[in-house]
């Protein structure tokens, strides 16, 4: 700031900041005084300007002493640690922040270092941050170390930048080309296992010939050979995902028929400790689906179940007619297909609900999962203009509910076989 001392009746003197000690007449007083509120002015607009640059920039700012204590930080640097306030950091050690603090430290003493007794010191990198919450934050980071007139380092800034969606990227592209491998080897291994299906399902045809054959093991024949039919329909799924195609719908499909024709394979897919209850619609609703996928759904869907049990439990798979508007959560118009599949599990935590539906995700242990069942389910779904919602919390177990588009009943086309 500047002061006037009246050292002398007839002069004026200004000294502060700029001036050197400066005199002047007295008749100049007002406009030198101008001059200096105009000054003032201009600093303040300048430094309100400074602090909504540094408020609003696109990247995190932050700056700290040489041991990291937190002197300043803008808002952006806050939200991506979690804070509601940037100045609940203040005074914080950025290293306490480092998901490995030794690296953090590593990197900053390294800058120094190389620094030596230069004013400026710069060194760029990728830190990995733990939030409030404990999340990890992947960030880039430009770091600048300024030092003072002996060498010794003053003052730490930072320059951050947010690359979690980057990085999710780069997943979701690891994941495009891991399925664009496995579209390529599907196609591959398909004939050949087609093959065998053929001999199996000629052998099963031979036997069937057999008059005299046991009416049990008959029975068992023909199951095999229906499993084998139902897996040259995999086959067939495999061969149009390899081109990148969709399966042909059947034009209607009896939910409740087909549910009952698979009944006998899903009991023996569960665990005998685990009851497995079917709650189905009393009449007969009908969908517009490939069968073989609607059974595979079902299927998957009763096997993460089982997975999700530990010792006894239970499976519930319940079928309902739905119509759009009813006070429940579901598609707000037309008459739905509402098939749920309930279990006793231990749950699903809530901020892995969303990580669920992507591909390869999987909390089975090695082997026992590919993480694609449910991002195929919700696939399919969509293709069919059907949703797939999903409610679940840690030991509350946890229930899938599918909505298809009901066809009407009395179409031609939806006539039951015996017809």
């Amino acid at each position: 700031m500047y002061s006037v001392l009246n050292e002398d009746p007839g002069k004026n003197t200004v000294t502060g900041s700029g001036f050197d000690r400066m005199e002047f007449p007295a008749h100049d007083r007002a406009d030198v005084f101008a001059r200096y509120r105009e000054m003032e002015k201009k600093h303040a607009e300048s430094e309100r300007r400074y602090k909504r640059l540094f408020e609003t920039a696109p990247l995190a700012v932050f700056f700290s002493d040489p041991d990291g204590r937190i002197q300043d930080c803008n808002r952006y640097f806050a939200d991506i640690l979690g804070f509601d306030n940037p100045g609940e950091l203040l005074n914080l050690k950025i290293y306490d922040f480092f998901a490995s603090p030794p690296e953090g430290r590593a990197f900053i003493q390294e800058l120094i270092v190389n620094t030596g007794t230069a004013k400026y010191g710069k060194k760029m990198g990728e830190w990995k941050l733990r939030d409030a919450q404990g999340g990890i934050i992947p960030v880039l980071v430009s770091l600048e170390l300024k030092t003072g007139a002996s060498g010794q380092p003053e003052e730490l800034r930072g320059h951050l930048e947010d690359i979690s969606e980057y990085r999710e990227l780069e997943t979701h592209l690891a994941n495009n080309q891991k399925l664009e491998t496995m579209g390529y080897l599907s196609g591959t291994i398909a004939h050949d296992f087609n093959n065998v299906l053929s001999t199996i399902i000629g052998y099963c045809s031979l036997i069937q010939e057999n008059n005299a054959l046991d009416p049990e093991l008959s029975s068992d024949v023909d199951r095999i050979f229906n499993t084998a039919q139902k897996a040259s329909d995999l086959i067939r799924q495999l061969l149009s995902f390899s081109r990148g195609g969709g399966e042909e719908n059947e034009p209607c499909i009896p939910v409740r028929e087909t549910l009952n024709e698979i009944d006998y394979i899903l009991r023996r897919l569960v665990r005998r400790e685990i009851g497995l209850h079917f709650n189905l619609y009393p009449e007969e609703l009908y969908i517009s689906l490939n069968r073989s996928r609607f059974e595979q759904m079902v299927i998957n869907l009763i096997r993460n179940a089982q997975d999700a049990i530990e010792g006894p439990g239970f499976i519930e798979v319940k079928s309902s007619l739905y119509r759009g508007g009813d006070d429940r959560r579901g598609p707000e118009y037309g008459d739905w297909l509402e098939l749920s599949v309930r279990d006793s599990g231990a749950g699903i935590p809530r901020e892995k609900l969303d990580e669920i539906w992507k591909p390869f995700y999987t909390t089975k242990e090695s082997g026992r999962g590919t993480g694609l069942g449910l991002y195929s389910i919700r696939r399919t779904l969509s293709q069919a203009g059907g949703h797939i919602f999903v409610e679940s919390g840690e030991g509350r177990g946890t229930v899938f509910t599918l909505y298809l588009p009901l066809r009407n009943g009395a179409d031609f086309l939806c006539l039951p076989r015996s017809n």
